[in-house]
């Protein structure tokens, strides 16, 4: 008996990003912003012929004339070099941003959490949608993948795969959000929880961007406007 027939997904030749959409060509991811009539968009060219990966900026005069600016540039052999020396750092930063939490500490602080899934591409492709070979979120459909326990006891019997948002409302009138957390079994197997406060994920994001920065420029070569660095305001 002859083999099921299998039927492929849609080819998704981009990614929606709300202002902005990543395309994926040949050798290359081009980010650009949706806005009409926008003049530029950034290039990561990963050069497999060149043996060079390379970042640049387009930008379209209105005749329709290009003009290339690169932003950075990196040979293969010293990517590979740059990534060793970031992998020692980039990992302690990491392993350093949870902190313990009890159920205690939730309830004097009065920290409510959102029950969902680890936002990777098999937990949410229950919400995901292909339209004209765009990969977009269903923002309804992603709703739906999020829950309020009950009890916060049930935070301990959380499957692997599955976090929760930290909710408060202390000193705001508004709930906001202060972090993430996730349940995890010790070495005498108990359950704990811990969680990843945003404030101190923020503060290793920006020490690991000054670390990527800094081992760019010793690897690679950085152009006037390196693709790290906010255009100044106009006027400035």
């Amino acid at each position: 008996m002859p083999p099921s027939p299998t039927i492929s997904p849609p080819a998704v030749k981009a990614v929606d990003l709300g202002e902005a959409l990543l395309s994926f060509a040949r050798d290359k991811l081009v980010l650009s912003t949706k806005v009409v009539g926008a003049s530029e968009h950034i290039t990561m060219h990963f050069g497999p012929a060149s043996k060079e990966m390379d970042v640049h900026k387009t930008r379209t005069a209105p005749d329709g004339a290009k003009a290339y600016e690169t932003l950075f540039k990196i040979a293969h052999a010293n990517l590979e070099q740059m990534m060793l020396e970031l992998a020692g750092p980039i990992l302690e930063s990491l392993s350093s941003v949870a902190r313990p939490l009890t159920l205690e500490y939730m309830e004097r602080l009065n920290i409510g959490v959102i029950v969902g899934p680890l936002p990777t591409r098999d937990n949410l492709a229950p919400a995901m949608e292909v339209h004209s070979r765009r990969l977009t979120i269903n923002e309804k459909k992603l709703a739906t993948l999020y829950s309020v326990p009950k009890l916060l006891d049930e935070l301990y019997d959380l499957e692997e795969g599955r976090i929760f948002i930290l909710i408060t409302h202390a000193n705001r009138r508004k709930a906001h959000r202060v972090g993430f957390g996730f349940p995890i079994t010790d070495r005498l197997n108990r359950r704990q929880l811990v969680w990843v406060p945003d404030k101190v994920m923020h503060e290793q994001m920006n020490r690991l961007g000054d670390l990527i920065r800094s081992a760019a420029m010793k690897f690679g070569a950085v152009g006037n406007s390196p693709p790290w660095n906010p255009e100044p305001a106009r006027g400035t």
